[in-house]
């Protein structure tokens, strides 16, 4: 079916052949080809489309390929997958500031000049959140070299020196662009700035600012920081040099985890707070056995004294033995002699043992008195 200018229908069109016209207007057109300038049509039912330009209602497909999508109002997706957040390699930092480059030059310094707009396509002013002394970081992982023109796996990490606001040319027209200057000297890595670089803001090189030497970096796939294994997930704190290990806090990587800092747990109870209790009944068990043992020493001492005092009396009683049985009574007496006795205590027995001798006699002067088991001799 064709026709030379537009074809109009009160109904429906349907044609096994192909339509073709400048203009088509019906409410349901299937066919096996239209090709028209202009379709005007509440249903349109096609294996493929190629269309220009439309406005659409409302749009049911199973598949939808396009380089360009912008939504003006609300987008609702049940299932979204991204294949670039933020850093090329699977990788986020959240840090103070961040931007994409539009346009980059090298000054007569050296130094490269990297432009990216101050407001987006809808005239929303961007904010430059980059300052004098900021270290600026971009890498990429994933980019194998040979699949497209001039393109290979980049990094470069610089000292900002300069920041300021101006107009350029871009794509032929005058464009507000912030810009940031990267030094050509303090840096590490050889790769140089390019459009279209995602660079992020990753430490502060001088005193002071100290917020802007912290960062939070996500790894999924391979980690910037060369002592972690991805996944990780890791925060730095204080870096103001071209390294990540020496600031590194706390993470969770795949080769170890780490947590410094307070740590609060479920009972309400900081982890500090818990070890500090548990330390003082630590030391309240140790004071516990210090006391045991002191009182234990006490006590062997004691034992080692009663020892050397036993032995010393039972010496002295076995030279008491020895003379019992001797001249060693008075008579028409119960009482010993005093006078040999001393002479021999005085002469043998040691002072350690005296104590106890002299215990020993007002015993043995007691047992004399009340048991007549001593028989007089001479």
């Amino acid at each position: 079916m064709s026709g030379v200018g537009s074809i109009t229908a009160d109904g429906s069109i349907s044609t096994s052949s192909d339509v073709i016209c400048s203009t088509l207007l019906a409410n349901d057109v299937s066919a096996n080809t239209v090709t028209t300038n202009y379709i005007d049509t509440n249903s349109l039912d096609a294996d493929s489309a190629n269309i220009l330009q439309a406005v659409i209602n409302q749009l049911q497909s199973t598949n939808i390929t396009t380089e360009f999508l912008t939504v003006t109002k609300q987008a609702h997706f049940f299932s979204l997958i991204i294949d670039e957040l933020k850093h090329v390699g699977g990788q986020i930092i959240l840090s103070p500031a961040n931007a994409v480059i539009d346009y980059v030059t090298q000054l007569q310094n050296g130094d490269y000049r990297c432009y990216f707009r101050a407001k987006d396509k809808n005239g929303k002013q961007i904010t430059n959140n980059f300052v004098t002394n900021d270290q600026v970081i971009c890498q990429t992982f994933n980019v194998a070299t040979g699949t497209s023109y001039n393109v290979s796996n980049k990094y470069y990490w610089r000292l900002c020196v300069a920041t300021g606001r101006t107009t350029i040319v871009l794509n032929g027209e005058n464009t507000e662009c912030h810009f940031i200057d990267l030094s050509d000297t303090v840096k590490d890595g050889r790769s140089v700035p390019e459009v279209g670089d995602n660079i992020a803001q990753l430490g502060y090189i001088a005193s002071g600012n100290n917020n802007r030497k912290n960062a939070i970096i996500l790894s999924a796939y391979q980690s910037i920081d060369s002592g972690l294994t991805a996944p990780s997930i890791a925060q730095y704190k204080g870096i103001v040099s071209f390294g990540l290990s020496p600031y590194r806090y706390t993470y969770f990587a795949g080769n170890g985890n780490s947590i410094r800092g307070d740590l609060k747990i479920t009972t309400g109870e900081d982890v500090g707070s818990l070890i500090n209790n548990v330390s003082s009944g630590l030391t309240d068990v140790s004071s516990l056995i210090n006391n045991v043992s002191t009182y234990v020493s006490d006590v062997s001492a004691n034992l080692a004294q009663l020892s050397v005092t036993v032995d010393a009396i039972s010496s002295s009683v076995g030279h008491i033995d020895v003379r019992v049985g001797a001249r060693n009574l008075l008579r028409g007496t119960k009482t010993l002699d005093t006078t040999y006795c001393s002479q021999y205590y005085n002469a043998t027995v040691t002072p350690n043992a005296k104590d106890g001798f002299t215990s020993i006699s007002k015993s043995v002067n007691n047992l004399s008195k009340d048991v007549d088991v001593l028989q007089w001799t001479g």
